[in-house]
């Protein structure tokens, strides 16, 4: 190698391509309930189960500090819709929440020669209150 910054070699054989999980698991559910002719009620959740990863090649090395362990997020919603007249015009209020088992799992994870380790943590639980209207 010539004209690099550093030379370095590493046998990554059989090293799986950073963040790429060798199973990862979707599923979800959405009820819907007509209440009457003019109201609706929805319920949905939806799950994502990823096993352990690589940020980097090998996880930057023996000690693996790149690793993402194996998680899995959970995310609810329930909504009432309330139809206005003809057409798809109508008005919607509803809560969230997202990772509602508040897993701790990580955006990304470095090692650094000036700083020393680093993480990005991920967002934990949210929640909040959504309206709609389409006309």
């Amino acid at each position: 190698m010539t004209n690099t910054l550093v030379n370095a070699s590493a046998d990554l054989a059989g090293v799986r391509l950073p963040r790429a999980p060798k199973w990862t698991l979707t599923g979800g559910f959405t009820i819907k309930k007509e209440l009457s002719s003019d109201w609706q009620f929805q319920l949905s959740a939806n799950a994502r189960y990823t096993t352990n990863y690589d940020f980097y090649p090998a996880a930057l090395g023996p000690l693996q500090f790149a690793r993402q362990k194996a998680y899995a997020l959970v995310n609810m919603s329930a909504d009432i819709r309330k139809n206005l007249g003809n057409g798809d015009r109508a008005f919607s209020i509803g809560v969230y929440a997202n990772n509602v088992t508040d897993t701790r799992y990580f955006y990304q994870k470095n090692t650094q020669a000036t700083f020393g380790l680093s993480d990005i943590v991920a967002e934990p639980i949210g929640y909040g209150v959504r309206t709609s209207i389409t006309f």
